[in-house]
């Protein structure tokens, strides 16, 4: 598990944890957020936003993250079935949801195009 800075300009690593194929990456991220904790002091001073890559990382652990942390997140919403997917495709059928496109390589699908939006407040059931 890597913690990266990916501000332009001032990318680094800020922290990382091993663990074996039994170690949850949740469970990594919590060892690698309460060392930098006694070094930098509560996360929501110094993290604007988690951009998690991959996975779904589950509603408590996301809940927790924002409610007990104070850390905004962006993360992939990838079961149809999650209550929370209906309301953002929902939301995402608003005129005014603003939407921004970008262009990206991907290793697997060559060159993209890909559309985001964000929604606060959406309750993760």
């Amino acid at each position: 598990m890597v913690l990266l800075n990916i501000e332009p300009g001032q990318e680094r690593v800020i922290g990382w944890a091993l663990g074996g194929l039994e170690s949850s990456e949740r469970t990594l991220l919590k060892k690698i957020l309460g060392r930098l904790r006694k070094l930098l002091g509560p996360p929501r001073d110094w993290i604007d936003l988690l951009v998690f890559d991959r996975g779904y990382w589950g509603a408590q652990f996301l809940t927790e993250l924002k409610e007990v942390e104070g850390i905004d997140y962006v993360t992939r919403a990838g079961n149809d079935g999650l209550d929370f997917v209906k309301d953002v495709e929902g939301l995402s059928r608003l005129a005014s949801t603003q939407w921004h496109k970008v262009e990206e390589t991907h290793s697997r699908l060559g060159d993209i195009r890909a559309r985001m939006a964000g929604f606060e407040a959406v309750l993760l059931i």
